[in-house]
């Protein structure tokens, strides 16, 4: 009997720490998610505009890559910097001088000045909404 009444016991011991284990688990992963959804960057990812092309690259460490390159033409990849006001819900985006420049030496067939050009768009302080409309 006494047999019996001790493995009874160890399983419901058992069964008590694998709860509360994956009930502490649960609790972190969903921590996890709560804070990723409140503090990471909505515009992190890829983001192309239809009518001329031009594909924003955004990551999470305030760095961004512009390629201006459209299907079927040569890559023109230039590097830029942003900083990014939540509360305005603003981006602001540098363009990196010498990125500029190596990026009209590697096309060869662009100026510094026609890139330039084609970049003042984006050399600003844009609005954003990630809303679903």
């Amino acid at each position: 009997m006494t047999i019996a009444q001790d493995n009874e016991e160890k399983r419901s011991r058992t069964l008590l720490t694998v709860t509360l284990i994956t009930t502490v688990i649960i609790i972190l992963i969903a921590a996890f998610f709560l804070f990723r959804l409140f503090t990471g960057n909505p515009l992190e990812g890829s983001w192309e505009n239809e009518d001329t092309g031009i594909l924003l690259v955004i990551r999470d460490n305030d760095t961004m890559t512009i390629n201006l390159g459209d299907e079927g033409e040569e890559e023109i990849l230039v590097e830029a910097s942003y900083t990014m006001d939540r509360d305005n819900k603003t981006i602001t985006i540098r363009i990196d001088e010498e990125g500029l420049k190596n990026s009209a030496e590697v096309a060869g067939y662009l100026s510094e000045y026609s890139l330039r050009g084609e970049l003042s768009l984006l050399n600003a302080t844009i609005n954003y909404s990630v809303e679903n409309n």
